[in-house]
């Protein structure tokens, strides 16, 4: 069989196998379009070495004749203890090719020898000569449980050799030794590794193969002479039929051209396929090869094999789930395993040197038992270790976020009487969405065409090509333009730390489709849209508080996220800022980074989409204008945040002020290294209270969280003394733009009014503030926040906080500076 796979994978020709189960063939790299029906025996000894670590059996012996297929599963048993050692696993005496009849005297001196060597002895042998090997076993005193034997049968069972297995036949024959092979029996463990050892017996599914294989030979050849009789098939005939199904179905989903398609092409459909065929439920694994059986019994009381342990694999929702399960094993002493196991070493040891008769250990016994300790404990580190490797790459190769493009409806029912179509888009940022996504305006480089709502009255079945329902919930699809996405180690990292971010105020991230040309990010669904979308729509009334509500939210999320393994968010914007039905405002679209990171390689010039960097920090803006590469920090998000304050307060753009500008001109002033560092700018309100209260109250949340940053807000020294100058130079800056107004603007009285009586109270707090010492029993602005972030406020339009405290904190805080977060630019 070597040579034929070898000689097809270098044509690139499929080779489907029903029988080539030898390790030769196990390395892939020689034979790639090899694919097998049966399994590999190499997987049968990794499962065995399960089994026996579970028992705590490392010590071993095994028996084995010279039958070619013993040879085989001995040599797949031995190479995979021997693989095994470094954790405490010893082959301590291979007895290999054995003679199929060897002598009483021949078996009984072996024996002797194995008493020994070790405790726990595996026999593949046939199965003609496993009763005298346990007649033997019983004479020669191994039957009282102190010896446990393991038998591997080495060929496909048939339903007589099951319907045996469940009856006394199996090892009575009515003869004088009936007694001593009970007593042998009581003491061995039988292994099958097929599915009918674990369906216990022949099924219909066999009666019906083996009536029609012999009705189709009549059929096929009548009474022709020279053609064989139409007997019972061969018991190995099944794995062929499904072999022909495998690939007959692997070819359908290539094509159904065999020539259209290569080897390697029909060899990984082929990996995709599952379905129950005569021999068991096919299901292969990466590597072509299928999934193996395995079954063990053990004699019960009524002298009857029984099921005690299994373990298979199944295919659910298109995911391999492995079915397991063990019952209690009862010894020979009588014993069960709920209770008691057979050590695989005597206590006092083979030759009784653990039990020395003296009780005065020596010191090199004692430094013998010390050794032995420590390698046990070692052994076990060791075991631990490889278990929590092996768990992490299980964790980290868990494909739950995957999604098929098919599991999405896009179908999703609109109420004509929602509040408005503002969830149709979380933001295009870097260019990453596909053209035609919805935008809340022209002016940020995105455009909308995928329809608002249903508005025709009554409940409209809409097509949308980013919100789908998935398993009953609605979705959003952040399309993005690659055709492709590597899924590397990198990626999988990303994704098991994003699944894990969960808050009130960051939008959770279901999953991710990485079929080409179909390439999504998959998010929660907002009902209510995107933060810029709801600041345009003049419909809607937004009052300080309800403003400051959203500006808290931001925050929430924002102090979550750097505590998170995610350190920061890296793209904050109003287009990613998300309000769900509730008036919740969450963040979204911060990752994949590994995606977003070089996008640009897929897209126009930054020029084309300038818009979509108005809230990225300065510095930020140097390395994407000059080395092409996205990049995100702490600082970089508080700069974006003042961005998104700056447009609650005045509901307008971010550069609104600056609306002549070309916006690539604007980012280039933005991320220069000038004297007067360009931000945008402030209508004139200096005479607007409200307004001036807006900015006050969301100025405190900006100067908490960079005092949060760079200074410990707690420290009353250090704050009082960041706070007199803030003051200071806040009260210089109000003091001039009123002076400036009262030159341009004449309002009227009740306005004049209304400003005087407020910057008169500005001014009483600040230079109270001023004279104002450390041991002060004053508010503190961390209280203040504290005090905002807990008060009865709803998001229904109605101001609750009293118009006195949100002065007082606005009095304590400067203007609203967007300025660098780089420490260059600070210093401007």
């Amino acid at each position: 069989m070597i040579p034929i796979a070898e000689l097809a994978s270098y044509r690139d020709i499929p080779v489907f196998s029903w029988l080539a189960n030898e390790e030769s063939l196990d390395d892939k790299t020689k034979v790639t379009t090899l694919v097998r029906v049966i399994y590999p025996l190499s997987q049968l000894g990794g499962i065995g070495i399960l089994f026996f670590s579970g028992l705590n059996w490392f010590r071993l012996v095994m028996i084995s004749t010279a039958a070619p297929e013993s040879i085989a599963y001995a040599n797949s048993l031995e190479a995979a203890v021997q693989s095994f050692s470094v954790i405490g696993f010893n082959l301590v005496h291979h007895y290999s090719q054995v003679s199929t009849n060897i002598s009483g005297t021949s078996l009984d001196e072996m024996f002797n020898a194995i008493k020994y060597e070790g405790r726990i002895i595996i026999l593949v042998v046939s199965d003609s000569e496993l009763r005298k090997y346990m007649i033997h076993a019983d004479r020669l005193g191994m039957s009282s449980g102190d010896y446990q034997f393991f038998y591997v049968k080495t060929t496909l069972p048939s339903p007589a050799d099951m319907k045996n297995l469940q009856s006394t036949d199996f090892w009575k024959k009515g003869d004088a030794d009936d007694e001593a092979a009970r007593k042998g029996f009581e003491n061995l463990l039988y292994v099958g590794t097929h599915y009918r050892t674990i369906i216990l017996g022949e099924t219909k599914t066999d009666q019906n193969w083996q009536v029609k294989a012999v009705s189709a030979a009549q059929t096929l050849f009548g009474n022709d002479s020279t053609m064989p009789k139409a007997l019972q098939p061969d018991s190995y005939s099944i794995y062929l039929h499904d072999c022909v199904m495998l690939y007959g179905l692997a070819l359908n989903m290539t094509g159904g051209n065999a020539t259209a398609v290569n080897g390697t092409s029909i060899r990984n459909a082929a990996v995709d396929v599952s379905f129950q065929g005569l021999s068991g439920e096919i299901i292969l694994t990466q590597f072509a090869d299928r999934f193996p059986y395995l079954s063990i019994y053990d004699l019960n009381v009524t002298g009857m094999f029984s099921l005690v342990a299994y373990l298979y694999y199944t295919k659910i929702n298109g995911t391999i789930e492995t079915v397991t399960d063990v019952d209690d094993i009862r010894w020979g002493n009588g014993l069960t395993s709920r209770t008691y196991t057979p050590p695989d070493t005597p206590p006092c040891g083979f030759y009784n040197e653990l039990c020395p008769t003296d009780n005065n250990l020596t010191a090199s016994q004692t430094a013998l038992y010390a050794g032995l300790g420590c390698g046990m404990l070692a052994a076990m580190l060791i075991v631990f270790l490889l278990y929590r490797i092996w768990k992490k790459e299980q964790d980290l190769n868990d494909s739950t976020w995957k999604v098929k493009y098919q599991d999405l409806d896009f179908r999703i029912a609109k109420n004509s009487k929602s509040f408005m179509a503002l969830s149709t888009a979380f933001t295009q940022s870097d260019g990453c969405l596909t053209d035609g996504t919805a935008s809340y305006t022209e002016k940020y480089g995105v455009t909308d065409n995928t329809g608002k709502s249903g508005i025709d009255g009554g409940d409209v079945l809409k097509s949308n090509n980013h919100l789908a329902k998935l398993k009953g919930q609605i979705v959003y699809l952040k399309r993005l333009k690659k055709q492709k996405v590597k899924v590397d180690r990198k990626l999988l990292k990303e994704m098991k730390t994003l699944l894990g971010i969960k808050h009130t105020n960051v939008a959770s991230l279901i999953g991710m489709c990485t079929e080409p040309g179909n390439v999504s990010v998959i998010w929660e669904h907002c009902a209510k849209g995107r933060l810029c979308d709801i600041l345009e729509n003049d419909d809607i009334k937004l009052d300080t508080m309800f403003k400051l509500s959203l500006a808290i939210d931001i925050c929430k999320g924002l102090e979550y996220i750097y505590k998170s393994d995610l350190k920061y968010h890296g793209n904050l914007k109003s287009t990613n800022c998300v309000v769900d039905s509730r008036w919740t405002c969450k963040l979204s679209d911060f990752g994949p980074r590994t995606i977003y990171k070089n996008f640009h390689n897929e897209n126009s010039d930054w020029k084309t989409r300038a818009e979509s960097l108005f809230w990225t920090a300065p510095e930020h803006l140097r390395k994407w204008i000059v080395q092409h590469q996205k990049t995100g920090s702490i600082q970089g998000d508080i700069y974006s945040f003042g961005i998104i304050a700056k447009e609650l307060v005045t509901r307008d753009s971010p550069f609104g002020c600056e609306a002549y500008i070309p916006a690539d001109e604007i980012i280039n002033k933005v991320a220069a290294t000038l004297k007067v560092p360009f931000r945008p700018k402030f209508p004139h309100m200096s005479d607007d209270v409200e307004t001036m209260k807006q900015t006050m109250a969301i100025e405190a949340l900006k100067t908490k969280v960079e005092c949060d940053r760079k200074y410990d807000c707690y420290d009353g020294e250090v704050f009082q003394s960041v706070r007199r100058t803030l003051v200071a130079d806040r009260t210089a800056q109000l003091e001039d733009e009123k002076r400036k107004n009262r030159c341009s603007v004449i309002p009227n009285a009740s306005s004049q009014d209304s400003s005087k009586q407020y910057y008169s109270h500005l001014r009483e707090n600040r230079d109270q503030e001023i004279e104002d010492t450390e041991s002060s029993e004053e508010e503190t602005l961390p209280d203040l926040c504290e005090k905002i972030k807990h008060s009865d406020v709803f998001k229904d339009g109605q101001n609750k906080l009293p118009s006195a405290d949100l002065i007082q904190l606005s009095s304590k805080l400067p203007s609203l500076q967007l300025f660098d977060s780089d420490q260059e630019d600070a210093d401007h």
